[in-house]
């Protein structure tokens, strides 16, 4: 894993569980995480249980996973001013995409790998016989 580059990472991964789904993704794409908000961080991935204090902390986008099925989960995160994705590990990746998608608006290599990345998703998706 990448991870732990903790002075310049522009992604802070701040779950209480379902992490790994997240930095696994990030570590695909050669995106540095950290466990804590750094000055290098762009973008926050929390577990709903925490999206409240990280929103509160920062201005910057939060991504807030739900990792558990219930409407606590829900609601504690939807009534901040936090993106809420997919319950568990569909939702820490998709949040890690999500990430990735913020972060290459302003690198272009980081643009191209997520390219690829969809055109290799969308060419399985098709391939499927239905």
């Amino acid at each position: 894993m990448l991870g732990n580059s903790t002075m310049t990472a522009p992604v802070a991964v701040l779950m209480t569980q379902g992490s790994e789904h997240s930095c696994s993704m990030l570590d695909e794409f050669g995106v540095a995480w950290s466990t804590a908000l750094t000055p290098s961080t762009k973008v926050v991935i929390v577990s709903a249980d925490r999206a409240a204090e990280a929103a509160a902390r920062t201005v910057l986008p939060v991504l807030a996973v739900p990792m558990e099925s219930s409407v606590d989960a829900l609601r504690g995160s939807s009534e901040l001013p936090a993106a809420t994705l997919a319950i568990g590990k569909p939702g820490a990746i998709n949040a890690a995409l999500l990430a990735v998608a913020i972060l290459a608006n302003g690198d272009a290599g980081l643009r191209s790998k997520l390219h690829d990345f969809r055109a290799r998703q969308t060419a399985a998706v098709l391939a499927v016989e239905i």
